[in-house]
């Protein structure tokens, strides 16, 4: 099982990835140095400076954040590849980390070396949850018809994606 945060820090995470983002990367709002021990766990504590680091420029609804978020974790994440991590917005590979494990992987903010998601053993528990990410993502974000959705394919959408993304880089 998962510990019941992972999905409130998958969400943030989602809402830091958004283009433009909904959330601001706490972490990155403060000057931080590498060499003290203790200050890789910094962030900006006090919200009420909040306003002088960043403003949300994001104007999507909700219904659209919601339908999006599933696309991002059903479609475009490659979770395989990549540490979902709230404490930078750049990506970050597995390999980084050496969290070698193709089940999902998920950073303790506080905790930087700990997987929260390595309680995740079994492989069936992984592709239960992407099938239904997938399964949501199909029912809210795909056109539905009386005799279905328009199109299923989601690990189709998924492939097309990537190696578009691959042509572009």
């Amino acid at each position: 099982t998962l510990p019941g945060y992972v999905f409130g820090l998958m969400a943030v995470y989602f809402l830091q990835q958004i283009k433009p983002p909904v959330l601001p990367v706490l972490h990155e709002l403060v000057k931080v140095d590498p060499k003290m021990p203790g200050h890789e766990h910094k962030y900006l504590e006090d919200l009420t400076l909040l306003p002088e680091f960043w403003q949300c420029q994001n104007t999507q609804a909700v219904g659209e954040l919601w339908v999006a978020m599933l696309r991002f974790y059903s479609v475009e994440l490659d979770n395989t590849t990549y540490v979902i991590s709230i404490r930078q917005r750049a990506l970050l590979h597995r390999s980084e980390k050496k969290w070698a494990s193709k089940k999902l992987a998920i950073e303790d903010p506080f905790h930087r070396r700990r997987n929260i998601a390595r309680t995740l053993s079994h492989a069936q528990v992984f592709e239960y949850i992407n099938d239904r990410l997938r399964v949501a993502y199909q029912y809210y974000g795909i056109p539905q018809t009386s005799a279905g959705p328009l199109f299923s394919d989601v690990d189709q959408m998924r492939l097309e994606l990537r190696l578009r993304d691959n042509m572009r880089r």
